[in-house]
């Protein structure tokens, strides 16, 4: 047994000397690639059986999504300076403060960018909201000074206007003019509480000056999650889903 196993490891000693012997290393010799496009021509590839299994949970979300949850009578469109769609969700965000805070926040503010679909005149479903707002951000509420709120503003009247709450002023020149809150003209050290989402208050969409506030409330509830709860509110109360333009924002007359 001692003869075997020393014969045993004398041929893997000379095969490693040979190994340890040679320059060469693994190398490719060639490299071979398929496009395959991911579209609908593999439809024809699925697999019947594991397509079979996904259906009724397909169909489940399907019923989910189109529930009807409120009723539009006119279309509800995103469009600066001012917009029906802009004025709805900005105000629904700044009733929603309610919960957070005993009162409507000063302000309501959302980003035109962020609205990614109109609301069609009709029945409202569960998934135009998903459509409207398809991102997880969450209620947030800051208080700025009157002065980072003119900034905010003059960030506002550059880009053209965003949806606003509570908050009114003309643009001239891209410029703000006669910005006041709630009908009263803004003062630099008064602190106003602004009702927004996480995102922006990160700064993004141009609107830097929402990270110089002096106080931060993250509620941990989604901004979709509450466009639904205003929808089924109305509903609830009988009424329809209407906004209109109120002349928040415009352009200054000379």
């Amino acid at each position: 047994m001692a003869k075997n196993i020393s014969y045993v490891l004398a041929v893997f000693s000379v095969l490693l000397q040979l190994m340890a012997c040679t320059n060469s290393s693994p190398r490719v010799q060639a490299v071979q690639m398929d496009l395959l496009s991911v579209d609908s021509t593999l439809d024809s590839r699925a697999e019947d059986a594991y397509a079979a299994s996904l259906r009724p949970y397909a169909e489940e979300l399907s019923a989910t999504m189109d529930a009807v949850i409120g009723y539009a009578p006119q279309t509800l469109k995103a469009y600066q300076p001012e917009s029906p769609l802009s004025n709805w969700t900005s105000d629904v965000l700044r009733e929603a403060a309610i919960d957070f805070m005993g009162r409507s926040a000063d302000i309501g503010v959302v980003n035109m960018g962020g609205l990614r679909c109109e609301i069609p005149a009709g029945e409202v479903t569960l998934r135009k909201m998903y459509e409207l707002m398809p991102f997880d951000n969450q209620l947030t509420i800051v208080w700025m000074t009157g002065a980072d709120l003119d900034s905010l503003c003059q960030s506002f009247a550059a880009y053209g206007g965003q949806g606003v709450s509570g908050l009114t002023f003309c643009i001239k020149e891209d410029k703000a003019y006669d910005i006041c809150v709630n009908g009263l003209p803004i003062k630099p050290e008064t602190l106003y509480s602004v009702a927004t989402n996480d995102y922006l208050v990160a700064g993004n969409d141009g609107m830097q000056a929402l990270t110089r506030h002096k106080k931060r409330q993250d509620t941990g509830v989604t901004i979709r999650d509450i466009y639904i709860a205003a929808v089924k509110k109305k509903t609830a109360h009988d009424e329809p889903l209407v906004a209109e333009v109120e002349g928040r924002l415009g352009f200054c007359s000379e």
